[in-house]
């Protein structure tokens, strides 16, 4: 019992310990979660003014070289670079504007004419929208900022240096997809330059590669059907994961140990299911109890003259529970008479043949205890049950406790109502507390079945060894048949047949108790198994 128990225990215990790894598990990952979640909305907040710049810068450049474009002028007359002049002045995130043809500058609105570079300059990017892309072209460049040139057209637009320095500063820890960009790539800010697929940063999106997490926020451009501008913001997963390590311990114990409370209280809740009261409660309605039989024989003629019935069950464990203790439990859980059915028809079941003869007296006997005799339903049931089998009700014996005796009222009326049905009436387990000698004459039982520890007595000095003749004496002069229980040697079964008085025996030294089918053949081949016992006067 103890190691079952020890092994319960482990078990419990590393269940729980289990679950709250689990636990710490999932709430880390669920952490994680929540600070990539987290992190995420952070950058969508942080992508959304780059965006939105952007989207302002395309959405005028297209605007003020549509209107440069439109200017019905010769190229480059004074009326031209004043109109462009005009344009310019009016412009928010544009300083300067001009004619160009493959690369060259031909005229500005701020240099005119004249002291403009002879170079041809190659585009950076190309858009789907024709808009062209140049960086840095002279006499254009900024010490320390990069300056972007949008060409669309005959005419090119400058943006202002302080909105490129701006908007360069702000690309720090984000990526730009605007109106369809061939080339982009992650700048080497956050590690290994890498290029960011296009459906990250070409449309509205959030996660994580690696441990780069991004986010990127888009505005679709009026200038075209397709057209978008996006901004990805992203970061170093690790990170942030190390800013919010206390937020990742904190998810970690709160649901480990919740998961531990769960499994805590789901292993309480199937150790009451799996309790002895539970377990017996089960057994019992679902009829998992066994019974075996131990004969009961005549020492005067060594014969088998009866057999008890006696309840056995093991637990869900394969441990066996003695009746002692599941019987008792049965009584506080008022199943007592359940059990006494579930015996009766099991017995009936194996005996009935045997019972229903009218060649031979063989008895069988059953126990009841105190909660039997006060319910009721008593006498129906063993009247039901041997009407059915077919059985007389003189070859059921009922066997009482003392302890079912201790209310005499009860006692005494239920002992009367089953002796007027037929039935014999013992008192078992004699001698052991409850029924006085002169209380055996009230009862109007038929016989008394006298605990074991006064037949393990015999040839000792002890108390019970001398009170033993006293109760024989006793017995006979009340005219009671008397049943030794606990016979394990000849010597025994001598003393109580030198007695001059009807004395049955039982014990192992007849027999343990048995299967019904190893009983019924015993039962069979009695006459060629008889016991021969020595008999000797002791009174």
């Amino acid at each position: 019992m103890t190691f079952r128990l020890n092994r319960r225990l482990w078990i419990s215990t590393t269940a729980i310990l289990l679950a709250m790894a689990i636990g710490a598990s999932i709430g880390y990952l669920s952490g994680r979660r929540f600070v990539e979640t987290t992190a995420e909305a952070r950058l969508q907040e942080e992508a959304a003014p780059l965006a939105e710049t952007i989207h302002s810068v395309v959405t005028e450049s297209h605007d003020i070289l549509a209107k440069a474009n439109a200017l019905n002028l010769p190229a480059c007359s004074d009326a031209e670079i004043a109109q462009l002049r005009q344009l310019i002045y009016h412009s928010a995130n544009f300083r300067e504007i001009g004619r160009i043809h493959d690369g060259k500058i031909l005229c500005s609105a701020l240099f005119g004419r004249d002291n403009l570079p002879k170079e041809q300059f190659k585009p950076t990017f190309h858009y789907q929208d024709g808009t062209t892309l140049f960086r840095d072209m002279a006499p254009y460049r900024v010490a320390g900022s990069p300056v972007f040139i949008r060409q669309r057209g005959d005419f090119f637009a400058v943006e202002s240096p302080e909105l490129s320095g701006r908007i360069h500063e702000m690309r720090r820890n984000h990526e730009v997809f605007s109106s369809g960009a061939i080339n982009t790539f992650l700048p080497s800010a956050v590690g290994k330059s890498k290029k960011l697929p296009g459906a990250i940063i070409d449309r509205e999106s959030q996660g994580r590669i690696g441990d780069t997490i991004y986010a990127t926020h888009c505005i679709a451009n009026a200038t075209g059907p397709s057209q978008i501008d996006c901004a990805t913001s992203f970061g170093s997963f690790a990170s942030y994961r190390r800013a919010q390590r206390g937020l990742l311990i904190l998810y970690a114990m709160s649901i480990g140990l919740f998961l531990g409370l769960v499994s805590a209280l789901l292993l309480l809740l199937h150790s009451r299911r799996r309790s002895m009261p539970h377990q017996l409660i089960k057994a019992i309605r679902q009829d998992r109890l066994h019974f075996v039989y131990q004969p009961i024989v005549d020492l005067s003629s060594g014969r088998i003259v009866a057999a008890e019935t006696l309840a056995r069950w093991r637990d869900d464990d394969g441990l066996q529970i003695g009746p002692d203790i599941f019987i008792r439990l049965a009584e506080e859980r008022g199943l007592a008479l359940e059990v006494a059915r579930l015996a009766l028809r099991h017995t009936l079941l194996d005996f009935a043949d045997t019972l229903r003869s009218d060649d031979t007296e063989f008895r069988i006997h059953i126990n009841l205890t105190a909660s039997d005799l006060a319910d009721p339903a008593l006498l129906p049931m063993l009247g039901q049950s041997l009407a059915a089998a077919g059985v007389a009700p003189h070859k059921l014996v009922l066997e009482l406790t003392e302890s079912a005796t201790a209310r005499h009222s009860i006692a005494i009326e239920a002992v009367h109502r089953l002796r007027e049905r037929g039935h014999s009436v013992q008192i078992d387990d004699f001698g052991t507390g409850y029924s006085s000698l002169a209380y055996l004459k009230d009862l109007d039982v038929d016989a008394i079945k006298i605990d074991k520890a006064f037949t393990q007595s015999i040839g000792t000095d002890s108390v019970t060894g001398v009170i033993l003749p006293q109760i024989l004496t006793m017995a006979s002069g009340l005219g009671l048949l008397v049943i030794a229980e606990g016979i394990e040697i000849p010597e025994q079964a001598a003393y109580f047949a030198g007695f001059d008085l009807p004395v049955m025996g039982q014990g192992w030294l007849f027999g343990k108790p048995q299967a019904p089918g190893e009983f019924l053949l015993a039962l069979a081949s009695q006459e060629e198994q008889r016991v021969t016992l020595p008999v000797t006067n002791n009174a």
